[in-house]
């Protein structure tokens, strides 16, 4: 006679250890890109001085907002999507994007060279740094995640970019000069979307086209996760350039501080994104369980690294930056309470709300944070400096995780999908 039971404990079990695999998979690229951001902090303060730098991470910062632009809110929606489809779907989704994707860098990157040459008084270096974080937009590591392509990710992405980080830092600890490193980030920026465009062309040949039906569905979420992804941008990527506004002399301090948290979160970001892919690669009658799983894993996951960081940020500060730039522990433990909401409220927005149909709330989640962070980044600095910034970065954050949990509680209708 056939135990049910038994059945359900055996599927249960090869899931969680389908997801291990995956996630196993993805640590390494993770491991790779935290050390190379670790290895080249040390590497560009010794040899562009602390002011330079600031100076660097303030164009990097303006970059990154066009980077989500470029992206068009793949990065958030992206793994969910593609782990639904087929292998040659996937390819011809990818390639759509690409298109489009393409098309924005162009523009984005323009705009991001002409705001940098005009808030530095021309300097070609740091307007090029702004050009190669905004390209950075195009590349496809939500691919690799959604198809749970582990390999691919380290061999066309991972590898290539911190090659990259890592020469152009070395290049600048000799020159002297940012120039040298604005070229290797461009080039680490284009490397992984030559390997994208190889993988597209194999799409052309298999003759598979997306149906118009997905297509709009497609938009229409991307819509959602681009007004998610630049809303966000004020509360995780343009802090240090509001600091430069609100708090110049704090401007170092948060910036360092700012940079090991990228760090953090590229520690954080493998496990929800690994979870996006595994929730919803499941059956209609395993997905709700898997997404209560997925809770649980990422506010563990997000809790350990925010411990980590909080215990280690001050002193690592003081070694990678050869004791030019402290951090304080009330500033690392603001930080670290970040962290964990970020990783919680990644879950929830997109395995919870994107499975859902309620992309809408995420997008709303994150335009209150970002109408919650602008004003309390231009006005807490002024009197609390770094420790401002931070402050209300985590009352942004806290503020979209509300949002995100009170549409999860909603009752299901029509009104509330998107």
């Amino acid at each position: 006679m056939i135990n049910i039971d038994r059945i359900a404990m055996i599927r249960r079990g090869e899931s969680l250890r389908s997801f291990g695999r995956r996630f196993t998979g993805f640590i390494s690229s993770t491991a790779i890109t935290a050390g190379a951001g670790v290895v080249s902090l040390p590497l560009l303060i010794a040899g562009l001085g602390a002011d330079s730098w600031s100076a660097v991470a303030v164009a990097q910062s303006i970059g990154a907002v066009g980077a989500i632009v470029v992206g068009l809110g793949w990065a958030v929606t992206g793994p969910t999507e593609i782990a639904q489809l087929r292998e040659s779907g996937r390819r011809a989704y990818l390639r759509e994007s690409l298109r489009v994707r393409g098309i924005a860098a162009v523009l984005v990157g323009a705009s991001c060279v002409s705001i940098q040459l005009i808030r530095d008084g021309g300097s070609i270096d740091l307007a090029l740094i702004s050009l190669a974080s905004a390209l950075a937009g195009l590349g496809g590591q939500w691919y690799y995640y959604g198809s749970a392509d582990a390999r691919g990710l380290l061999v066309a992405d991972t590898l290539p970019r911190a090659a990259a980080l890592l020469l152009g830092a070395a290049s600048a600890l000799f020159t002297h000069e940012p120039l040298s490193f604005a070229a290797f980030q461009i080039l680490g920026a284009l490397i992984p979307v030559a390997f994208l465009v190889i993988k597209v062309r194999r799409s052309k040949r298999d003759g598979y086209t997306v149906d118009v039906e997905f297509q709009k569905t497609q938009w229409k979420q991307q819509v959602a996760g681009t007004v998610t992804a630049l809303s966000g941008s004020i509360y995780l990527t343009l802090p240090v350039a509001l600091m430069a506004i609100s708090a110049p002399s704090a401007v170092a301090s948060f910036a360092l501080a700012d940079r090991l948290a990228r760090v953090a979160r590229l520690v954080v970001s493998p496990m929800t994104q690994t979870l996006q892919g595994w929730v919803s690669g499941a059956g209609a009658s395993e997905t709700r369980r898997r997404e209560k799983i997925a809770f649980v894993i990422s506010a563990v996951w997000g809790t350990l690294v925010a411990l980590c960081f909080t215990i280690g940020a001050a002193m690592f500060a003081g070694i990678v930056s050869g004791g030019q730039i402290r951090l304080t522990w009330v500033l690392a433990a603001l930080i670290g309470a970040t962290l964990v909401a970020t990783s919680v409220s990644q879950t929830t927005g997109t395995i919870g709300l994107i499975l859902r149909g309620r992309g809408v709330w995420l997008a709303v989640s994150a335009v209150v944070g970002g109408l919650v962070a602008c004003p309390l980044l231009l006005i807490l600095p002024r009197y609390l400096g770094a420790e401002g910034g931070a402050m209300a970065v985590l009352v942004a954050e806290t503020a979209v995780l509300l949002v995100q949990c009170i549409a999860l509680i909603r009752p299901e209708n029509r009104g509330a999908r998107a």
